[in-house]
């Protein structure tokens, strides 16, 4: 459990950005063990906010705190979801990186809309009733799995095959730009079953 907690912590100095963006990864000198810099493989670029990869923190401190309800978990969270919230677009479809605002032509990512539902619908189990981000985080959640609903899902036809599409794989490699991927469905289908079953 202790080793677990570390890692949270870990992630939260050396992942997590000021202002609650994150990296897709970070460097550690090998011979030393001591930092070196963060940088990206899937994102726009090293200083970007890859949308998939920031999600995954939506994900993921909340089921840390699930386990060891460390303060500090909650706050990195709502850090890190207030600043997705603040930039996706006002179809509530987030772009593949939050480099691209509102507008922009670049390809969107529906699997980081539906891992961030799961994050925030996981979360909200353990804020008290009258906690500010409780209502913020259930209206944000039923706004990403809506926007996907709505503009994801369907008769998506040809090349699509299967159950959400607009999902963005690995842009800066050429790799999977507006398909559909197993995770994507995955996802799809656990915030679904969390907005619909919240006590399961």
């Amino acid at each position: 459990t202790e080793a677990a907690i570390d890692h949270t912590k870990t992630t939260e100095t050396y992942l997590i950005r000021e202002d609650g963006s994150s990296f897709h990864h970070y460097m550690f000198d090998p011979a030393t063990a001591g930092p070196v810099r963060g940088l990206t493989l899937q994102g726009n670029s090293d200083d970007s906010c890859w949308g998939r990869g920031h999600s995954w923190g939506v994900y993921g401190f909340p089921i840390a705190y699930s386990y060891s309800q460390k303060d500090f978990q909650r706050e990195v969270h709502k850090d890190i979801t207030y600043y997705m919230l603040n930039k996706l677009p006002s179809d509530c479809l987030p772009y593949w990186d939050f480099d691209f605002t509102e507008g922009s032509s670049e390809p969107r990512d529906a699997s980081a809309g539906v891992i961030s539902a799961c994050g925030l619908l996981e979360m909200i189990k353990y804020l008290p009733d009258d906690a500010e981000e409780k209502a913020i985080f259930e209206s944000a959640a039923a706004q990403l799995l809506e926007a996907v609903i709505d503009k994801c899902t369907g008769d998506i036809g040809a090349p699509y095959d299967g159950l959400i599409c607009h999902v963005t794989h690995a842009k800066p490699q050429g790799q999977g730009i507006d398909e559909c991927a197993v995770y994507g469905d995955y996802f799809y289908l656990e915030a679904l079953y969390r907005y619909l079953k919240p006590d399961e």
